[in-house]
């Protein structure tokens, strides 16, 4: 699985109606079959699903795929497919990610922030500020390996400083002062050295 495959197969599983046009988890196999597909064997991640599944519970993947094992399997749970399908993803997910000491996605996630804030900005719009909050959902959903508690705080103290002073004029760039500027410039040389590591 490539690193982009674990960060977008992570948004899907959070939100699966931006991938499948459906507003729940609807199409989730049909989308899943297709990038596979469009992969070109670069990402397997039905396989090691279905084999969880069945090495967990011992229902083997039927016919009709996917979602009717994770039904079969939620059913003798009592929980829906839906649970059972984001619980067992996000375990993939985080296996392929964190596996050899790796930390995939906290590389993906600093790489992320560092592409925004190469060049500190002068002014603060609200593709910067839509852009981080994006950046700061991936992070919170994550239950692996993820950036450190430090990077994060200086992220939220960006983003919030950010958002309090765009609430009332929300379309319109305005200078960054010199306080949220240092702190970019801080976030930025954390991320850079812990990425390193």
């Amino acid at each position: 699985m490539r690193d982009y495959d674990i960060l977008l197969l992570t948004h899907m599983v959070q939100r699966p109606g931006v991938y499948t046009g459906q507003s729940n988890y609807t199409g989730v196999d049909r989308f899943l079959i297709a990038y596979e597909m469009g992969s070109q064997g670069a990402c397997d991640f039905i396989g090691p699903l279905s084999n969880a599944l069945f090495e967990k519970y011992q229902i083997p993947i039927p016919s009709e795929g996917i979602i009717k094992q994770c039904t079969l399997v939620a059913d003798q749970l009592g929980i829906t497919w839906e649970e059972l399908f984001v619980k067992e993803s996000e375990d993939i997910l985080i296996s392929e990610s964190d596996k050899d000491g790796r930390s995939r996605y906290a590389h993906l996630i600093r790489y992320e922030i560092l592409k925004l804030l190469e060049e500190i900005p002068e002014f603060a719009d609200i593709n910067l500020w839509l852009n981080l909050k994006r950046i700061s959902k991936l992070i919170n959903v994550w239950k692996g390996v993820n950036i450190k508690k430090e990077e994060q705080t200086l992220l939220i103290e960006i983003l919030e400083s950010i958002g309090r002073k765009r609430e009332n004029n929300f379309m319109n760039p305005y200078k960054l002062s010199n306080e949220e500027q240092n702190k970019m410039k801080e976030l930025n040389r954390l991320l850079k050295q812990n990425n390193e590591l």
